[in-house]
């Protein structure tokens, strides 16, 4: 009998060790969100940074280079979207994470096109969509 029970406790830990790598805590998601901002999705869009505005050359001759920057800043902001924020306060951080996959994605379409202008406009929406999102849930 003693092992059954010690057998159901393990299990029980189990599960509470996999729930916990689900739903995260508001410690750990937190500590997670950090990580996927400053490994991730930090990184990706200073890659784009970089290859619009300090990358030498027209953006012509570079367009093969923005254009892979902005998938992989668009993949990462997916990532975001689908981020658990345990706290209660999901919808505001969801809409900061849609609104700039949703700017990424028309930023990587302008791209595609080869309209500069529209590139510059939507990373203006971009920028605003951080800073928005950053005056809100910064830790």
């Amino acid at each position: 009998m003693r092992h059954v029970v010690a057998a159901g406790g393990l299990v029980g830990l189990a599960v509470v060790l996999l729930l916990g790598a689900f739903w995260p805590t508001q410690a750990s998601a937190e500590a997670q969100l950090d990580v996927l901002m400053r490994e991730r999705l930090n990184p990706a869009f200073t890659s784009v940074s970089y290859e619009l505005f300090h990358r030498p050359g027209p953006p012509g001759d570079r367009r093969e280079d923005i254009l892979r920057a902005l998938e992989h800043l668009h993949t990462q902001t997916k990532a975001l979207v689908a981020f658990p924020m345990p706290d209660g306060d999901t919808i505001p951080f969801r809409i900061h994470a849609t609104t700039l996959h949703r700017d990424v994605g028309a930023m990587l379409e302008a791209a595609g096109s080869g309209d500069d202008a529209q590139v510059q406009h939507w990373f203006q929406h971009v920028q605003a969509t951080c800073n928005g999102c950053h005056e809100q849930y910064r830790f």
